[in-house]
């Protein structure tokens, strides 16, 4: 399947929802409109959500995405929410891959939770290309592998991408807000509950170790995306990857001042369409592209 094809998937995916770019929106409209063109699908996650609530616990369930790929994803997590209502999640982002990824490319997925976006990815590069996936936590990387296991061009990491090889602490919030797990690096936390320690790597180390060249690189790291930045500014000033950043935390500003004075352009991707953007003291959530001058 071409990315024209792809592409025609995920325009058809999306027509009629309500979207803010970045978040699959659950509104009256949309769960009104998502009743009517999959009645069927809607009962069941209903009632998967009415009854892991009741019982105060979660399950994992198949899913299919909008390229008819299958994965297992946990309810009532939040991403898993939207996955199973529409197949798609973040919009812009999905956007952006189908857009700027290639057949035979290498793609960097920084903080790849159950493996959407890994999956997109995988499904566009084809057996010629490769994914790198990193996921540090260990019950979101158990999903992350079940999903990946029978994709040869997929390899993942049970690590964290940092700006150093170390052991640093997370935050586990829980399998229901498993998508914000983050790095802790503010001493003041020492004493909060449900921390863990997990291994670093930096990019720059990895990409030599596996003699690789990445095409694209994508970071959702939940505000360790600096540290992700400063560890692979090798690997960015030697091949000059795309990169798609997540912002809306506290470094934001900085991340982009770090890739605009390597030699990047920054840009918000609507409906398909580039515009530049300048740059702002704060941000609110989004996914920003990078492309290199």
């Amino acid at each position: 399947m071409t990315n024209e094809t792809l592409k025609g998937l995920f325009n058809a995916a999306l027509v009629g929802y309500a979207q803010d770019n970045q978040r699959n929106i659950i509104n009256k409209k949309n769960l009104i409109l998502n009743s009517i063109k999959h009645p069927l699908r809607m009962a069941k996650l209903t009632g998967l959500v009415v009854n892991n609530r009741l019982r105060h616990t979660s399950s994992q369930e198949k899913i299919t995405t909008f390229w008819s790929d299958e994965m297992t994803v946990v309810i009532p997590e939040e991403v898993s929410l939207k996955l199973f209502a529409y197949g798609y999640f973040e919009p812009g982002l999905t956007g952006m891959m189908l857009e700027y990824l290639n057949k035979n490319d290498t793609l960097i997925d920084v903080g790849a939770h159950f493996g959407y976006f890994t999956l997109l990815g995988s499904y566009i590069v084809g057996e010629q290309g490769k994914v790198h996936s990193f996921e540090p936590i260990p019950t979101t990387y158990e999903i992350l592998e079940s999903n990946t296991i029978n994709k040869p061009n997929i390899k993942i990491n049970n690590l964290a991408l940092f700006s150093k090889n170390c052991r640093m602490r997370m935050m586990n919030m829980g399998t229901e807000r498993s998508a914000y797990n983050s790095i802790i690096t503010d001493d003041s936390r020492t004493n909060t509950e449900n921390l863990f320690y997990v291994n670093t790597i930096c990019l720059d180390e990895y990409v030599n170790s596996n003699a690789i060249r990445p095409n694209f690189i994508k970071i959702d790291a939940e505000d360790s995306e600096y540290e992700v930045l400063t560890g692979a500014k090798s690997t960015l000033e030697t091949f000059f990857p795309i990169v798609s950043l997540e912002v809306g935390g506290r470094n934001s500003k900085r991340c982009i001042d770090f890739l605009k004075d390597i030699g990047y352009s920054v840009y918000k991707c609507r409906k398909g369409k580039l515009t530049t953007q300048d740059i702002q003291q704060k941000y609110d959530y989004d996914n920003l592209l990078f492309l290199p001058h």
